[in-house]
C-alpha cells in the first residue's frame, strides 16, 4: 500500500513512478495463486484510478472524437493516464503454472481488465488525440492478450478491447492500431 502511494506521488518523476508500476507488476506476476494475483492487481489498478479521478470527472459525457485537441503544454497525454494504463498492463511474463495446481477457468489479468474496462474505455475514447497514450494502450493490449492467449478469445473483454480500439482508430487513425491488429492475429494464428 505504501509503495502504491509512492506511484501516485507527483513529487517523483513520471519515469520513476513508471518504474515502480512495473516493479509492482513483476512482483505480482510471481504469485502462483491466480486468485491472489487477481485480487492484488485489482487493488493496484483501483488505487491507480485515484490520481485520474479529476481527469475523469472533467471529461464530457461523450467523447469529442476527431474534434479532440491536445490541451497539455507539451502535447503529451497527462502522465497519470499513462501510469494508469501501465498499471493495468503491469503483470506480464508470468511463469508457467505448476502442474500440481488446478487449471483456472479465466486469466487474472483479463478479469481485472474486464472489471475496470469502463474506466479504461473512457480513458481511451476521450484521449485519442494523444498519440503517446494510444500507442501505449495498443502495446498494453497486445501484451495482455499475448500473455493470456489461452484465455483471451473466450474472455468477454476481448471483443470490447478490439471494439474500443477500432473506435479510437476511427477518431484519430494511427499506424499503431494496425500493429495491434497484426499482433492479435499473430497471437491466434
Amino acid at each position: 500500500s505504501a509503495v502504491i502511494a509512492l506511484v501516485a506521488d507527483c513529487r517523483f518523476t513520471v519515469d520513476a513512478r513508471a518504474a515502480l508500476v512495473f516493479a509492482i507488476g513483476q512482483l505480482l506476476s510471481m504469485l502462483e495463486n491466480w486468485a491472489e494475483l487477481e485480487q492484488m492487481l485489482d487493488i493496484f489498478v483501483t488505487r491507480m484510478e485515484e490520481p485520474i479521478a479529476k481527469l475523469l470527472a472533467a471529461m464530457p459525457p461523450e467523447p469529442a472524437g476527431s474534434r479532440a485537441a491536445k490541451t497539455t503544454p507539451d502535447s503529451k497525454a497527462p502522465p497519470d493516464l499513462k501510469l494508469y494504463i501501465a498499471a493495468v498492463s503491469s503483470v506480464y511474463n508470468m511463469p508457467p503454472r505448476a502442474e500440481h495446481l488446478p487449471a483456472p477457468d479465466h486469466h487474472p489479468v483479463l478479469a481485472v481488465v474486464d472489471k475496470h474496462f469502463p474506466v479504461i474505455e473512457r480513458v481511451c475514447l476521450h484521449n485519442t488525440q494523444y498519440e503517446d497514450l494510444m500507442e501505449q494502450v495498443c502495446l498494453a493490449f497486445a501484451y495482455i492478450l499475448g500473455f493470456s492467449r489461452e484465455y483471451a478469445a473466450a474472455s468477454p473483454v476481448f471483443v470490447r478491447m478490439m471494439r474500443v480500439m477500432a473506435k479510437c482508430c476511427e477518431y484519430h487513425p494511427q499506424p499503431f492500431y494496425m500493429g495491434l491488429v497484426r499482433q492479435v492475429v499473430g497471437v491466434f494464428a
